[in-house]
């Protein structure tokens, strides 16, 4: 059954995913950022400015318009929540990012979004609650993670990291939603950290 289910029909009509985010100066100039059923990676020296392209994505998820006048949101109300998580920052700079959030947004606590700090966490336990938040949100719509490597004990874990892959595959897949991760780059080179 399972083999059938995941079977293409070359004649079937398949739509485009619905469109997460987009970037542009213009309604008729935009280029996708995310869609739903997807995911993206964010890869970064430290310091990079990393954390504050995830917050301008959350901002314009969080809101369905343009923020900075270039990146807008597009989820619909049924998907429309934002899970923020964090889990390398302490709590004080988390909580700068997620005011940062809603200075973009005009609003001092929005309904919709939903921010956590995992720090003092170990990574069994953060992956848990990530899963928890996940599963437990229905109308979400939008999942950022800032720190994925933090969800791992060891970076050179092939089975771990197949773990991860296949976690992020599957909430994108069976909830719809759009997962932005973020990673570190190596201080000697430009690859990604994990």
């Amino acid at each position: 059954v399972q083999l059938i289910e995941a079977r293409i029909d070359p004649t079937a009509d398949v739509p485009p995913p619905p469109i997460a985010l987009s970037i542009g100066d213009s309604p008729y100039d935009r280029s996708t950022l995310a869609t739903l059923g997807n995911f993206s990676l964010i890869i970064g020296k430290a310091k990079s400015k990393k954390t504050f392209l995830v917050t301008i994505a959350m901002a314009a998820a969080s809101v369905n318009k343009s923020v900075l006048g270039k990146f807008q949101g597009h989820l619909k109300r049924e998907k429309d929540v934002v899970l923020f998580f964090d889990t390398e920052q302490g709590t004080y700079h988390v909580h700068r990012t997620v005011k940062r959030v809603c200075e973009m947004i005009g609003t001092n606590a929005p309904e919709n979004f939903k921010a956590y700090g995992l720090r003092k966490h170990n990574p069994a336990k953060r992956l848990e609650l990530i899963a928890q938040a996940i599963e437990d949100e229905p109308n979400l719509g939008f999942v950022v993670i800032d720190g994925a490597r933090d969800l791992v004990t060891s970076i050179n874990d092939e089975e771990q990291a197949t773990n991860l892959s296949h976690l992020f595959l599957k909430w994108t897949e069976e909830r719809q939603v759009h997962l932005m991760t973020v990673l570190h780059q190596n201080k000697g080179d430009n690859n990604a950290r994990g």
